[in-house]
């Protein structure tokens, strides 16, 4: 009867959260390069956002 849109599949997942102190750690994946992303949240400093490193050097990308 009604035509229902499709609901958009978020561009990032939330791998992992920890509180820690004022701030919070997470890990992010992209969706569609499978990249991930550590982001740092202070309140005293702000936001930080860098892709994860392995023990190589390499960026980690998560196929799945």
């Amino acid at each position: 009867m009604f035509n229902k849109k499709e609901k958009p599949v978020p561009r990032f997942e939330l791998v992992f959260e920890e509180m820690e102190g004022i701030g919070v750690i997470r890990i992010m994946k992209d969706t569609e390069t499978g990249v991930s992303y550590l982001i740092l949240r202070d309140a005293n400093v702000g936001t930080t956002m860098t892709p994860l490193i392995d023990h190589e050097g390499k960026i980690v990308i998560d196929k799945r």
